[in-house]
Formats: C-alpha cells, structure tokens, sequence
C-alpha cells in the first residue's frame, strides 16, 4: 500500500525529492533495485545529496548481483 500512495504522490509533487526518496526506500525493501535506483537518481537530481549517491550506489550494486 506504500508504494501505491507515494506512486500517487508522485502525481501530485512531481518534483518533490522525499517523495522519490521514499519511493526508492520503498522499491529497494521490495528487492526492486533496478526501480529503487531509478527513484533514487530522481530523487538526486532534484536534490543532489551524497546519501542519496550512497543508495544508488547500494541499489546498482544489488540490481547488478542478481544476475551473475
């Protein structure tokens, strides 16, 4: 149900950086890295921050493990 409210949350402060920062956190429990790097990389575009670098990183990281 989180992952559905902030996906319309989304729709509504699209450019809002906790929501993509959430949206992330969300993705990235789920074991969706790839969408959790993807909300991230959002997330550190509107709002460059070296934790958010730190949680892409994490998530490529994972994403790209999954498939060796």
């Amino acid at each position: 149900r989180a992952r559905k409210s902030y996906l319309l949350a989304k729709e509504f402060f699209p450019r809002s950086e906790t929501v993509y920062q959430r949206l992330g956190s969300i993705y990235f429990k789920l074991g969706d890295f790839h969408d959790a790097y993807l909300s991230w990389k959002t997330a550190n575009t509107i709002r460059p921050s070296k934790e958010t670098e730190q949680f892409m990183l994490e998530a490529k990281s994972r994403h790209e493990s999954q498939y060796l």
